[in-house]
This record gives C-alpha cells, structure tokens and sequence, in this order.
C-alpha cells in the first residue's frame, strides 16, 4: 500500500534530529533568519504578533504533525511573528530548498498542505468577522468553537479540546480582555454548554454554542 501524504511528510522529516522545546519558550523570535522548513512532531505552538504596547494576538496554533513558517517557506519572507511553544515541543527541520523540491515531487503531500493553510485561513477570517461585527459572548463562543473544529475530538456527541488553554489563550485569539473572556466563559459554564476541568474544556451542546457563535440568526 502506497504511504499516504501524511506518512510521506513524517518520513521526510524523520530524518532530522528533533529541537526541544519547553511549554512558554520562544521557538522563533520576530525577525529571526531561518532558512528552514519547520515540522512539529509533538505538542502545540502558536504564532502570534505583538503590539508595541504589549498587547498579544494569536494568529493561528499548530498541533502535531503540523509544517510552519511558510512565509519564509513559499515566499522567502522572514519571520514577522513570534512561535512559542504552548506545550513540550519537540520539532523537525529541514533545508527550504529541500522541503521545496519534496514538495515538487509529491504533489499530493503540497496538496494536503495547501488544505491546512485554506482551514487556517477561514479560521482566522471568522475571527475577524467577529471581531469587527461580533459582541464578547460571540466572540468567545467562535474561538472555542473554532478550537473544537480544529482540534477537538468527537466523544457521545460532546467535543473535547486536548490542548490545555487558559483564560489569556482564549483572550489573545478573541482579541478581547482576559477579564471579559473570563465572564464569557463562566456564562457558558452555567449554561452547561461547555464544561473545563484544569484548562481543558469540552463542549458539551456544539449546536448551542455554534449559534452564540453565530453573527447572524
């Protein structure tokens, strides 16, 4: 049996020795000059841009399995973000040069990378939908819904999120205050719609909280 795009993409790394990486350390700075094609073999990162004030916004997270950089990767455009680990990490890197020309020879591995980054993408334009047109409740039930889209798995009609998320999580990907999603979580606690336990939450009624999420009725 053929190696699916997946496998292929794991074995062309498997060959690198793996970075470590402790859960708040920075994997990439803003600015930094790599000329690698990263590949997250455990655990969750996210990139996020930062204010000059010192505000954060979490742009996207990358889970196991995940190829990041792709700025540098596709365009040779240097990291403008900061990576940081929200986890253990550990990660694969390879050459861009030799990333690229995998990719030139398994058109269905650069495929299935295209689909990641069109899923990232309509993530990241549903948060800015709500936060433009969005209120708090709204914008706090997007990003737990996103996250159970992206991340989560199905369990007797409920969806747990694996990775472990605190309040300022949720707050730098809703662009809000970590206060504001504080209260915006406790609501949807009460109404029994998700539950958290230690920062991991499940959602317990996904259509329910789909159409808190939901900028029109």
């Amino acid at each position: 049996m053929d190696p699916t795009p997946r496998e292929k993409l794991k074995n062309f790394f498997s060959s690198s020795r793996p970075s470590y990486f402790k859960k708040g350390e920075i994997v990439l700075r803003a600015g930094d000059h790599s000329n690698a094609a990263f590949y997250l073999k455990r655990g969750y990162l996210k990139d996020s841009a930062n204010s000059n004030d010192g505000r954060e916004f979490t742009l996207f997270i990358f889970k196991p399995e995940d190829v990041f950089s792709y700025s540098w990767i596709f365009n040779k455009i240097h990291n403008g973000h900061s990576f940081r680990a929200m986890t253990d990490c550990s990660i694969l890197e390879k050459n861009r040069e030799s990333f690229l020309l995998f990719l030139e020879q398994n058109p269905d591995v650069q495929f299935m990378i295209a689909q990641n980054i069109s899923i990232r993408m309509r993530g990241l334009m549903q948060r800015m939908e709500q936060m433009a047109f969005g209120s708090a409740t709204q914008k706090v039930s997007s990003i737990i819904h996103i996250l159970g889209e992206r991340f989560g798995n199905g369990e007797n009609g409920k969806i747990v999120i694996p990775l472990r998320l605190t309040q300022q999580d949720i707050a730098d990907l809703a662009g809000i205050s970590r206060e504001t999603t504080s209260i915006e979580i406790n609501k949807l606690v009460v109404d029994g719609i998700i539950s958290r336990e230690t920062g991991y939450y499940t959602i317990l009624f996904p259509n329910k909280l789909l159409k808190l999420a939901a900028l029109t009725s």
